[in-house]
């Protein structure tokens, strides 16, 4: 019984291709969007809640 992995691992062997390097790319790249988001998603919520406001300056407290 052949596996569906061990298929792509001989087409890879015999075309001398990777195909899972682009794919890999893909996902750190959208991995890492997430976190950047993430981050700036906590700082959001943090300065509504009332907190981390010290880095923000007069005019950032004014506006809403």
């Amino acid at each position: 019984m052949t596996r569906t992995k061990q298929i792509f691992d001989r087409y890879q062997k015999t075309h001398w291709i990777d195909l899972w390097s682009s794919h890999y790319e893909v996902w750190s790249l959208f991995c890492f969007l997430q976190k950047c988001c993430d981050v700036l998603v906590i700082i959001f919520y943090r300065q509504k809640m009332g907190q981390g406001l010290n880095d923000l300056s007069f005019q950032d407290l004014r506006n809403p």
